[in-house]
């Protein structure tokens, strides 16, 4: 089934077994490598933290991502943003219905 993935060794090799084989040739490859624990579906990744072995399924959002913040940072934006639209609605002399 397609999935949307993080780019790695893993899923580079299957891209370029799809563009050579086509489906046929993907799921030979998927078929052989199944019980070898080499992280398919991401359990290299979540066992061993081998994030190039395994395929990370990702969803639409993960490509709006442009740093990697800890949650301590991540919160205080998110307070700060809210005291912002507070301040800014506490100015307006009219509100409207």
């Amino acid at each position: 089934d397609p999935v949307r993935a993080i780019r790695n060794k893993r899923t580079q090799e299957i891209l370029e077994i799809e563009q050579t084989e086509g489906a046929p040739g993907v799921r030979k490859f998927m078929s052989a490598h199944r019980g070898e624990g080499q992280g398919l579906g991401g359990r290299t990744a979540m066992n061993t933290g081998d994030i190039e072995e395994g395929v990370l399924p990702l969803g639409m959002v993960s490509g709006r991502i442009k740093e990697i913040k800890p949650v301590k940072e991540i919160v205080a934006d998110i307070v700060a943003e809210a005291d912002e639209v507070i301040q800014k609605l506490a100015d307006r002399k009219y509100w409207k219905a």
